[in-house]
């Protein structure tokens, strides 16, 4: 079968490609043709800020200059550089592309990650709108911190609705995205598991090798995050404690040891030889769960919605730093891995029937 993915493929954020070259491999190992499906993204709904720093062009040259050249410096420049080449590498050699209006697939597969966020704009593909495809399917999409009362600030009601419905089947990856869907279908939305943990990485892990003869915890966060004051304090008397250096994988945190530009899959090698992961990301606590790592977890006001939904399904509430609990407390506590691998096993193989049932029906 031809299948089309319509996702983020665009961001700069390993998690996204960990996500989407999962559902490729997922699909392709069922000897599936597989391609991504491009579109130009929205960023009508973007303030002035995040328009600049989202849409890359000749116009945004001044703003990157200012804000990473002058404010960061020329290792973050370095960082990012060798970051966005790594990325593009990977993308190249991993996925093929055809325009979403113009692809001619049996299926389009519409997920994961938050593609029906209004967060920047209204991406009227991920609706199901205009997509050359006999089938719509989406697996694991999700309305991130996008609720009903946002979806009517913006008028996209009736656009969101009528596209939804127009779905051969539906699924979303936290609960919330499933309720707000049923509640604008009036259909049932299946709750799913990512494609990250869907397809688990065994292959790639399998060929795991220590990146580094030196002893390390990971810190993995958006750029921006992460740099707290007492944070950064606590993870690096943490990491003294254990007598491991800090390392920032996939993203620039100047007060860390080292930077680590690496793609995806060297990322899980980084994370599997690590003492600790500290990380406030969905797509990091889930590396983490795949690499069997310890992991301290903060959760923000801005992803508390998919995150705490994640830590539920994978019992790992344990690990969410809380105030009343430091990083130390929650990294003295083991996880038996094994056992939660084990009781997540149903729910992982249910949610392979959702997907391979709603592309043969």
């Amino acid at each position: 079968m031809k299948i089309g993915i319509l996702t983020h493929y665009q961001v700069e954020s390993h998690g996204a490609c960990l996500q989407h070259y999962a559902l490729t491999r997922f699909l392709k190992d069922r000897g599936h043709e597989v391609y991504t499906l491009s579109y130009n993204k929205s960023f009508d709904f973007a303030n002035n800020y995040e328009q600049k720093k989202f849409s890359l062009g000749i116009r945004s040259v001044p703003f990157y200059i200012k804000e990473y050249l002058f404010k960061q410096g020329p290792v973050f420049i370095r960082t990012m550089a060798k970051k966005h080449s790594l990325l593009q590498k990977f993308n190249k050699k991993h996925f093929s592309f055809l325009p979403y209006c113009d692809c001619g697939v049996d299926a389009a597969v519409i997920g994961s990650d938050e593609v029906w966020s209004l967060q920047l704009g209204a991406n009227i593909m991920m609706y199901g709108h205009g997509v050359d495809a006999k089938k719509l399917i989406s697996y694991a999409p999700s309305f991130g911190q996008t609720d009903i009362e946002r979806i009517e600030k913006y008028h996209c009601r009736s656009l969101i609705e009528n596209g939804l419905k127009s779905f051969d089947s539906l699924s979303a990856r936290d609960i919330t995205s499933c309720r707000i869907a049923e509640e604008l279908t009036g259909r049932e939305v299946s709750l799913v598991c990512d494609p990250a943990l869907l397809y688990g990485f065994e292959k790639e892990l399998s060929g795991y090798h220590r990146m580094s003869k030196e002893k390390y915890v990971v810190v993995y966060a958006y750029n921006s995050n992460m740099n707290e004051p007492e944070r950064v304090e606590a993870i690096r008397r943490y990491a003294a404690s254990t007598g491991a250096k800090v390392f920032s994988v996939g993203g620039f945190h100047k007060w860390c040891d080292k930077q680590i530009a690496c793609d995806p899959i060297d990322m899980l090698y980084w994370f599997k030889g690590a003492q600790a992961v500290f990380t406030d990301t969905f797509h990091g606590t889930i590396t983490a769960f795949l690499t069997q790592t310890p992991m301290a977890v903060y959760v923000r006001n801005t992803n508390n919605v998919k995150l705490d939904h994640l830590l539920s399904v994978l019992s790992l509430e344990s690990r969410k730093v809380m105030e009343d609990r430091s990083i130390f407390e929650i990294l003295e506590e083991t996880v038996d891995y094994s056992r939660i691998s084990k009781e997540f096993e149903p729910f992982r193989k249910a949610c392979a029937e959702y997907l391979e049932q709603s592309l043969s029906k």
